[in-house]
């Protein structure tokens, strides 16, 4: 992995052989179960905090810990007063976004940390794949680039009211912010995200319908099938790959995107 990109992680733990499985589970954020190498994610969480428990878990499978029930969490980032819990948070934070990527991804865009408002910090967490408020809580417990004052006061903004903003008055569901900074991490949405593209991107086939309404952060589309395809015609003559899978998925991770609709299975219609 580079230290200035975010990482796919599930990918990264089926990289690693770690089996990984998500179900509806209601009590429990994950589990990591030592015996068969596996990790157990709950489908019933927004997407953001599944790429944390998944980094958590790999955390217990690299220092050895035994198999873990993560109960369920109310906090974007859960605290702990268990060394090996907390060894496992921060190694997830870490992992998910380092610091040089972080520095990086707001020196590109010609952000002040200082100065983030609600919606550059949204737009960051979509980059790196986490939460709203877990993207805040680390950039302020753990890499010390906010000030108290200026985490508090943008981290009771609630992410639904920023997607509510951005789309006048309309409910939305997740928001994926694809910009001209979006590096190598596959674009990956579930079926009823939005998905905010650089203008002239073709290539998504069934999987998007673009919408009419005009957007200042690019081309509104809603992700509207499962499958894979690729992004093409984005900034700097770029490709990336879009998948995406059904809300809530339940199944294999490796399985999480279906074959129809798939680019490798030639059986996506192409722009």
């Amino acid at each position: 992995m580079s230290l200035d990109e975010p990482l796919a992680i599930i990918d990264a733990a089926l990289q690693l052989d770690i089996h990984v499985s998500i179900a509806a589970l209601s009590s429990v954020e994950g589990i990591w179960c030592k015996e068969k190498r596996a990790i157990v994610l709950t489908s019933l969480r927004p997407a953001g905090r599944r790429a944390f428990t998944c980094a958590h878990e790999i955390a217990h499978c690299h220092f050895g810990h035994g198999s873990r029930f993560d109960e369920l969490q109310e906090s974007a980032v859960a605290s702990s007063d268990s060394p090996e819990e907390s060894l496992a948070d921060q190694t997830a934070a870490h992992l998910l976004m380092p610091l040089f990527a972080v520095a990086a991804a707001i020196k590109l865009r010609n952000w002040d940390v200082k100065r983030l408002t609600p919606v550059q910090a949204y737009i960051l967490a979509s980059f790196f794949g986490v939460s709203y408020r877990g993207f805040l809580s680390h950039l302020h417990h753990n890499l010390g680039l906010i000030g108290y004052a200026g985490y508090s006061n943008i981290v009771k903004i609630a992410p639904k009211d920023i997607r509510t903003a951005l789309f006048n008055g309309a409910q939305t569901r997740n928001i994926v912010f694809v910009d001209e900074f979006w590096k190598d991490r596959p674009v990956d949405a579930e079926v009823g995200d939005v998905i905010l593209l650089p203008h002239d991107v073709t290539g998504s086939g069934e999987l998007l319908q673009t919408m009419p309404s005009q957007n200042a952060y690019g081309v509104v589309a809603v992700a509207r099938a499962p499958g894979i395809n690729i992004l093409e015609n984005l900034p700097h003559s770029r490709s990336l790959l879009l998948r995406v899978t059904v809300a809530q998925f339940e199944g294999f991770g490796m399985y999480r995107f279906p074959e129809q609709n798939n680019v490798y299975s030639g059986t996506t219609r192409r722009n």
